[in-house]
C-alpha cells in the first residue's frame, strides 16, 4: 500500500498458490474496492467467504458484500 493499491494488488497477484487462503482473496477484495472495481472486489469476498472464515472474519466480509 505505500505505493498504492495498484501497486498492492500487483505484489498480491503474483504471489501463486493462495487460491485455498481466506486472506488473500479479502486482501484482494479489498484493494480491488479501492480501485473502484467492485465487481471483482465482489467476487474476492465471496471466495474468501467460501473458504469458512471464523465468525469475526465472516461477518466482517458480509458487511463488504452488503454495503455494496
Amino acid at each position: 500500500m505505500v505505493d498504492g493499491p495498484e501497486s498492492g494488488l500487483a505484489q498480491v497477484d503474483r504471489i501463486d498458490g493462495l487460491d485455498a487462503y481466506l486472506h488473500y482473496h479479502s486482501t484482494r477484495g479489498s484493494l480491488l474496492e479501492k480501485l473502484g472495481r467492485d465487481d471483482e472486489a465482489r467476487s474476492a469476498y465471496e471466495r474468501a467467504l467460501e473458504l469458512g472464515p471464523a465468525e469475526t472474519e465472516r461477518a466482517f466480509l458480509e458487511l463488504k458484500l452488503s454495503s455494496e
